[in-house]
């Protein structure tokens, strides 16, 4: 059973008529829909981005809901729009995924998870197609998301496609050494500042002491919530995603240490006189 639950996140912004314009579309087709707006200030064209949202906002809801993605710098290009059908490995209820070929759709809907995959290029149905469009998120991704919400078959919309055949942004994963450290990067940001890292709670030890930032050395502070981390001081801890977060109580981590996603953090036992086992560059941007 598909559930009427449509989420929408996208880069539109909120100034224009962009937003409304989809969300009539998939109640003209889908009068019941229920539209969840999740985001719509993803950074201009930051499809990394996006998929980072698509990928902590999707499990959070029931099976059987459809999300719509649209952070499209390719739009009208020869990229594949496409339909995935997904599922959590535990419910046997699908859910499903709208958007461009981009990577945007794939960490939310990661290969082993993925059932099937389909190129949308039947447009019967479609009130407001026409060619060529330089909105497909109304012409082309609500009609397709309100179809389906209303029970129009998945594999109407088009040809099948490998699960392996979609452009994908890959988590680089963290390296663990020896002696217990282990070498990660900033993975993004969230609007406070913080810096989430690639690394997971349980790849770091109990007892370790420093953190290395590029051009830092830190005696951080672990802590089990934003509260405990003295004022203007940095503190790391476990965020809601489960990965290490860097975060400067009422400031922002990111400004503090000019950092940007994938620079390298580096977590082990060392005391402030001593260096990482291996020494690192960070990621050029």
């Amino acid at each position: 059973m598909i559930h009427p639950i449509i989420t929408l996140t996208t880069d539109f912004g909120l100034s224009d008529s962009y937003i409304g314009q989809v969300k009539g579309v998939i109640l003209t087709l889908f009068p019941s829909a229920s539209i969840i707006d999740i985001s719509h200030t993803i950074p201009r064209y930051d499809v990394h981005a996006g998929a980072l949202v698509l990928q902590e906002i999707v499990p959070r809801f029931p099976p059987g809901c459809i999300h719509i993605g649209i952070v499209d710098p390719g739009v009208g290009s020869e990229r594949w729009r496409i339909l995935i059908e997904a599922d959590d490995g535990v419910s046997v209820l699908p859910y499903y995924l709208v958007g461009p070929d981009n990577g945007l759709l794939t960490r939310a809907a990661p290969p082993e998870r993925r059932r099937r995959v389909w190129e949308i290029v039947h447009f019967d149905g479609f009130p407001t197609f026409s060619l060529p469009t330089t909105f497909e998120g109304r012409d082309i991704f609500a009609p397709t998301a309100a179809l389906l919400a209303r029970g129009r078959s998945p594999g109407s919309f088009g040809r099948e496609l490998s699960r392996s055949s979609l452009v994908e942004i890959i988590e680089p994963l963290p390296e663990v050494k020896l002696g217990g450290e282990v070498f990660g990067t900033v993975d993004h940001f969230d609007s406070f500042g913080n810096a989430i890292t690639n690394i997971s709670a349980r790849l770091t030890a109990q007892s370790w002491a420093s953190v290395f930032l590029p051009g830092h050395q830190l005696k951080a502070l672990r802590r089990g919530s934003y509260s405990e981390i003295p004022e203007g001081q940095l503190g790391v801890l476990v965020g809601s995603h489960g990965k290490l977060e860097l975060a400067v109580r009422r400031g922002s981590a990111e400004k503090r240490f000019r950092l940007k996603i994938g620079d390298q953090v580096v977590v082990g036992r060392q005391t402030s006189g001593e260096k990482p086992s291996e020494e690192r560059k960070p990621s050029e941007k």
